[in-house]
């Protein structure tokens, strides 16, 4: 983001003061001059014989330089106390202001409030509020405890503006900050909720689309109200794709391709009932085809906020299952929406991005929570081999976790993708392994019906989030 000049008039002790205080010298100082010349002027004006002209000579000369000496004495005392007297003044209310802006971003930290642009990606410290005022609309990039003022800033117009979480600053309308952005937030979300950013990766046609629609069903109807939280999305686009997505998928047992190489993101705040809990969750399904290219990568800044993700593996693009079922799904008219790509060129190229990109190191493994989760469980009853309802009865949640983590890694080395496994456990270091079924296909007589069933959604989600200490399951 550029510096951007900020269109608040400064408070008078850090600008004009000092402006006025350098015009009161100069003014001053060129009064001593200007009577020391008139004094002069007169000394030369006398006529007549020696006496007469050497009396106002002495006289008239005597008090120029009288005024020269005693003015710039007078003017050598009294400046460094005016500067003293306009410094200290200025050194108060810097230390009020800074004392102020120390203690509210000391409670944001405290808080934990953070965001991250829906629209960009990029974390937002402060958002860009614009001014009050309907005729000005300019915006103020600096609205906090500052030099422009304490507890409220003074925009060029004359229009007041309150630049301090104890105020009603979140009120104003609010933008991203960043340049190349600029599109509205909210206000009261972006300064007083935390964030979980948790990213979806995964070769075109894996199944992250219908991943993240499901995930974020169960983050609104079965996290959140199981943890006395209520949702909702933060914005009406997100709104509007999620429910349009889900009628698309009941119609065609399939979600819409990921358009554009543009993530759809969802962004969701998650709120307890007397606010003392205000997180958002934001969920980002990043178009396949970005993985194919790491400089692709570049202008998806969600991926320098990651806080935990998902790694989408379509088990029926793998060897062993592959050559077992490709038949049946051709012969069912579904063996299109198979992935064609390898999950491991994917995972290297995103490697690689964050790399030259975002600030990886060369022999650094991602530390943030990926679940890497084989999805279309509900194919072929897939599920079932690693959840049958025996298996795993009397175990601790995290037991159970670690059992269908082992069993999924070991039929993945089953199934040919040994390598998949190690590139996995060479570039992460926490992961966990889960089998889904976002999506449950009934076969008919003709062809196919859906519904978005969303099973097993809610465990890898739960894993994720308290791994990644999000308050909205930490209670």
């Amino acid at each position: 983001m550029l510096k951007k000049d900020e269109p608040s008039i400064q408070h008078y002790w850090f600008g004009k003061a000092y402006r006025d205080m350098w015009e009161a010298i100069r003014d001053s100082q060129n009064r001593n001059l200007d009577t020391a010349r008139d004094y002069w002027r007169k000394a030369k004006s006398g006529t007549g014989n020696a006496a007469e002209v050497a009396i106002p000579y002495l006289f008239y000369g005597t008090s120029a330089g009288a005024v020269v000496v005693f003015g710039t004495l007078v003017w050598l005392i009294l400046v460094p106390i005016h500067i003293v007297i306009v410094g200290s003044i200025a050194l108060c209310i810097a230390v009020t202001f800074l004392t102020l802006d120390f203690i509210e971003r000391g409670y944001l930290l405290f808080k934990g409030w953070t965001t991250v642009c829906p629209h960009c990606g990029e974390k937002v410290a402060l958002p860009a509020f614009q001014c009050a005022n309907p005729a000005c609309g300019k915006w103020h990039y600096h609205l906090r405890p500052s030099s422009f003022g304490i507890f409220k800033h003074q925009c060029k117009c004359g229009q007041k503006l309150p630049s301090t979480f104890l105020s009603d600053r979140q009120k104003l309308k609010a933008r991203c900050p960043h340049e190349l952005c600029e599109k509205i937030l909210d206000a009261e979300v972006a300064l007083c909720s935390s964030t979980s950013v948790i990213s979806i990766i995964g070769p075109p046609g894996a199944g992250k689309t219908g991943f993240m629609i499901a995930a974020m069903e169960i983050l609104l109807n079965k996290i959140a109200p199981k943890n006395f939280l209520t949702g909702r999305f933060t914005d009406l686009d997100s709104e509007h794709f999620f429910v349009d997505e889900m009628k698309y998928i009941t119609s065609t047992g399939s979600t819409r391709k990921t358009a554009n190489h543009k993530p759809p993101a969802f962004n969701a705040l998650f709120e307890s009932s007397k606010r003392n809990i205000s997180h958002q969750v934001y969920l980002f399904d990043a178009a396949g085809e970005i993985f194919l290219s790491s400089d692709k990568l570049s202008n998806h800044h969600q991926f320098k906020n990651i806080t935990g993700g998902i790694i989408i593996i379509d088990p029926f693009s793998l060897p062993a299952l592959h050559r077992k079922y490709d038949a049946v799904l051709k012969k069912d008219g579904i063996a299109a929406s198979i992935s064609k790509d390898d999950v491991i060129d994917v995972i290297d190229r995103f490697v690689i991005g964050l790399q030259r990109h975002f600030g990886l190191k060369h022999n650094q493994k991602i530390s943030q929570p990926y679940a890497v989760i084989l999805t279309k469980g509900d194919l072929f009853n897939l599920r079932k081999i690693f959840y049958s309802g025996s298996v795993g009865s009397g175990m601790t949640q995290q037991e159970e976790r670690k059992r269908v983590d082992q069993e999924v890694r070991q039929k993945l080395n089953e199934w040919g993708a040994a390598a998949l496994v190690n590139t996995i456990d060479t570039r992460f270091s926490n992961t966990m392994f889960f089998c889904v079924a976002p999506i449950n296909l009934r076969k008919k007589s003709m062809g196919y019906d859906a519904e978005l069933s969303c099973v097993g959604i809610m465990d890898p989600l739960m894993w994720i989030l308290e791994s990644s200490k999000a308050p909205i399951v930490e209670r």
